[in-house]
């Protein structure tokens, strides 16, 4: 569904393209309420099939998902009994130098 794209990173244009494509003509016809749902769901559509696709999306002002791989481990049970966790890919996100100021790098929220 993506359309093509030269380079590895997924970036806040390609997002709004892709948001674009997938529902500008609808926008018109519709409440805010109905736009802000449809451009969030669309936006975890979109973020999710360039991750699967590109293993990386920076979203400016907001930061960057990964995927990154995680080795299989073993593990114990409440009862004690071990278990295998196979290897597999994990999203992480790191907040850029915007949010992480906005929120306190010690967790506490800055004043608005």
């Amino acid at each position: 569904m993506l359309t093509e794209k030269k380079g590895a990173d997924f970036d806040r244009g390609d997002l709004i393209r892709e948001i674009n494509a997938r529902v500008g003509a609808l926008l018109a016809d519709m409440t805010a309420a109905e736009i802000i749902e449809t451009v969030i769901h669309c936006s975890n559509t979109v973020v999710a099939d360039a991750l699967t696709k590109h293993g990386r999306v920076e979203i400016i002002d907001l930061g960057t998902f990964r995927l990154k791989l995680r080795k299989a481990k073993s593990g114990t049970g409440f009862d004690g009994a071990d278990f295998q966790v196979p290897s597999h890919m994990k999203v992480s996100f790191k907040a850029s130098p915007y949010v992480r100021q906005r929120i306190g790098e010690d967790g506490g929220f800055s004043v608005f």
